[in-house]
């Protein structure tokens, strides 16, 4: 009994400090670009957690409107449009320019959102260029994590979520991290 209070806690406390890691925003607000990192649809609705992705970077585009902005993510089997193109409608609709998105339709994970989205904008900003990236407030640490193993030096908004997913999201953020760090696995 002891042991399984002591797993319970460790688990409670690291979903604790991927929370407050979460929140601690770091952008400067003068980044060259904004790589918004995809989430599954709904179909081809734009999800809770994902529409917090996109209202945080529409207010980082109120207070930096010359930056770019990349929606990131292919198409799931289950999805209508791909992940890019329902954020990028989205964004439209809240009255973000066109000429400043930019949509990136391959990926279908965090890591391969920082790959192709890093190679999108080399061809567009060249080798020099700064990048926040926005995500939900449980996916940032592993998000920031995967960046800098790329290479990727990129400063971070954390979105808010939905009430009801937060034991779902942190959870299974836990065991991802857990197999990241302690199984070595990407």
């Amino acid at each position: 009994m002891i042991v399984f209070v002591v797993i319970i806690a460790f688990i409670i406390l690291c979903c604790a400090a991927i929370a407050v890691y979460g929140r601690r925003d770091n952008a400067s607000f003068d980044e060259d670009a904004v790589i918004v990192l995809g989430k599954g649809l709904d179909g081809d609705k734009v999800p809770v957690n994902l529409a917090k992705r996109l209202d945080k970077t529409i207010k980082y585009h109120s207070k930096n409107p010359r930056a770019l902005i990349v929606v990131s993510g292919g198409k799931g089997s289950e999805e209508k449009p791909s992940e890019a193109q329902a954020m990028a409608d989205y964004l439209l609709s809240k009255g973000i320019p066109e000429s400043i998105i930019i949509k990136e339709e391959k990926s279908t994970t965090t890591y391969e959102n920082f790959v192709f989205s890093s190679e999108i904008l080399k061809q567009c900003l060249g080798e020099k260029y700064s990048v926040v990236f926005v995500t939900n407030v449980f996916h940032v640490y592993r998000a920031e994590r995967l960046a800098k193993s790329l290479g990727i030096n990129a400063t971070h908004l954390g979105a808010g979520i939905e009430f009801r997913t937060i034991p779902a999201n942190y959870l299974r953020e836990f065991f991802v991290l857990f197999g990241l760090i302690v199984l070595k696995k990407k």
